[in-house]
């Protein structure tokens, strides 16, 4: 499982929020720009939810959304997983396993979401880039690696998502056998300024490969004893550090 200490996946940085503010809205105007007056209220109950939060076009009660907006994703697929299919309307079924499918694989759950894949594939109203992570994410829980690959590869390099995607696709390729693909996404990751969303991961691999006591992976292990000291990498860094007679000035 991918983890991150320091932030969650999707509440990192600004933008990412802002993203996800503008998601419900963008659904609101496609979907509904043209409902009567009269009905446009309901519909900003079905669609418009707290940020954060990817939301289709399907009727969710309050403890659903609160769950959503909160990420208690284990409560949000206990809840999803409760409601009856048939009582949504036809082309939001999709949409509906997008959410559950979301909300298993970070509930630590994904084999849950593998049995979800055909439905999934059908959503209407999920944006791409969150379609195609989650699709990759089931694929790699169904333990199908380079199909979960393929999917990520086409996730935009200005995506929000993009970090996220980037280390689920190294995953993948580290589960195919393929090491040189995953170390060659971690070494891009590991470019950018610090700190970066995913860095911390992708620093920890490299240092990793390199073999924690050489000092080829000293560089990996003080960037993230310096820029992720809260992370569970940067924590695991110091105390190698301090294994090899490392002291912080």
């Amino acid at each position: 499982m991918l983890c991150y200490r320091t932030r969650p996946p999707l509440s990192g940085p600004c933008q990412v929020q802002r993203f996800f503010w503008l998601i419900p809205v963008a659904f609101l105007i496609l979907t509904f720009s043209h409902a009567p007056v009269g009905a446009q209220e309901d519909s900003v109950a079905m669609v418009l939810l707290p940020p954060g939060v990817p939301g289709p076009a399907f009727p969710m009660p309050e403890e659903l959304k609160t769950a959503l907006a909160e990420r208690d994703h284990g409560t949000a697929a206990d809840l999803l997983g409760t409601m009856t299919l048939k009582d949504l309307p036809g082309p939001t079924v999709g949409d509906h396993a997008f959410v559950l499918a979301w909300s298993l694989i970070r509930a630590d759950r994904g084999q849950e979401a593998i049995p979800l894949l055909a439905r999934v594939k059908t959503a209407k109203l999920a944006p791409k880039d969150y379609l195609y992570l989650t699709l990759a994410e089931i694929h790699l829980a169904a333990n199908a690696p380079l199909k979960a690959a393929q999917n990520l590869g086409a996730i935009s390099p200005d995506s929000v998502l993009h970090s996220r995607a980037a280390l689920v696709r190294a995953k993948s390729f580290q589960k195919a056998g393929r090491t040189r693909d995953a170390q060659e996404i971690y070494q891009v990751l590991s470019q950018r300024e610090d700190p970066a969303e995913g860095s911390g991961l992708a620093l920890w691999a490299l240092a990793k490969r390199k073999g924690f006591n050489s000092p080829a992976a000293q560089p990996y292990l003080l960037r993230l004893w310096s820029h992720y000291p809260l992370s569970s990498e940067g924590k695991a860094a110091t105390k190698k550090l301090e294994g090899s007679g490392f002291k912080a000035s």
